[in-house]
């Protein structure tokens, strides 16, 4: 099933997870490093690959367009990587 090109959010557990799905092939996965800073990072600099591959830009939660855990325990890697 192809995945829609585009712009959206995935609730986890009550929590708004931003993602931009852009190009065509086969899919690779950018995630931000988190801590704030979302994927427009890498949209720019990594817009040649969409030419080859569908690139799922990830924004992990408390980063971009994602949302803050409540408690802030939650922003460790091991919750980035959940």
């Amino acid at each position: 099933m192809p995945i829609p090109i585009g712009e959206s959010t995935l609730d986890i557990d009550g929590r708004k997870l931003r993602y931009k799905v852009a190009g065509s092939g086969p899919v690779l996965m950018i995630q931000a490093p988190g801590w704030g800073i979302g994927c427009s990072l890498y949209e720019t600099g990594l817009a040649p690959l969409e030419r080859n591959f569908t690139v799922v830009y990830h924004d992990p939660q408390g980063s971009g367009g994602s949302d803050l855990p409540s408690d802030p325990k939650e922003m460790n890697v091991g919750t980035f990587a959940d």
